[in-house]
């Protein structure tokens, strides 16, 4: 009981160390899933707009249904 007391300060370390070493790892991961984020959905609303932009000519030159259109968006937009 003596020699745990003794190593609190020790142990207390050890855990503060620990716990700041995952901490950073944490943070570092949700930088780096936030900047993916970002790269996806740019990705994916280009893709929307030339999807509306190619679509759209589809559908007033009569070779695409609106409907048809609209589902390919969000059949797109599913991840």
């Amino acid at each position: 009981m003596i020699k745990a007391f003794a190593r609190a300060d020790h142990e207390r370390g050890r855990f503060h160390g620990a716990n700041d070493s995952l901490m950073d790892q944490n943070i570092s991961a949700v930088a780096h899933q936030r900047g993916d984020n970002a790269d996806h959905m740019l990705t994916l609303n280009f893709g929307v707009v030339a999807a509306l932009w190619f679509g759209g000519v589809q559908v007033n030159t009569g070779g695409l249904q609106l409907g048809q259109l609209i589902a390919f968006i969000n059949y797109s937009r599913r991840r």
